[in-house]
């Protein structure tokens, strides 16, 4: 999913340093398997935030995204991909099925 401006609104600078901010684009795999997983901050708070709208995840016990893989993260994804009959690994790959 990206995001796009109506015309004439100005882009945040966060934007403007990063780029369109897509929620459904990863840049690597996130979970708790090392060494597959890089496990960026960006790429964790999308998840976060997918995760909540799926329902899997309360951020406002956080106050919103954190960006860091926790219990109450890993507690989400498990139960996001055993909600959905996926393999329940704890792994989220760019182009893999929990995404």
């Amino acid at each position: 999913m990206t995001f796009h401006l109506p015309f004439g609104t100005e882009l945040s600078p966060l934007s403007k340093r990063h780029g369109p901010f897509d929620l459904f684009s990863l840049s690597g795999a996130v979970g708790f398997w090392w060494p597959k997983a890089t496990n960026t901050a960006r790429d964790v708070a999308k998840l976060e935030t997918l995760f909540a709208a799926a329902g899997s995840l309360d951020l406002a016990a956080s106050d919103g995204p954190t960006s860091t893989l926790d219990p109450r993260f890993g507690t989400a994804v498990h139960g996001f991909q055993n909600g959905n009959d996926l393999r329940v690994d704890g792994l989220i790959n760019p182009d893999g099925s929990t995404l």
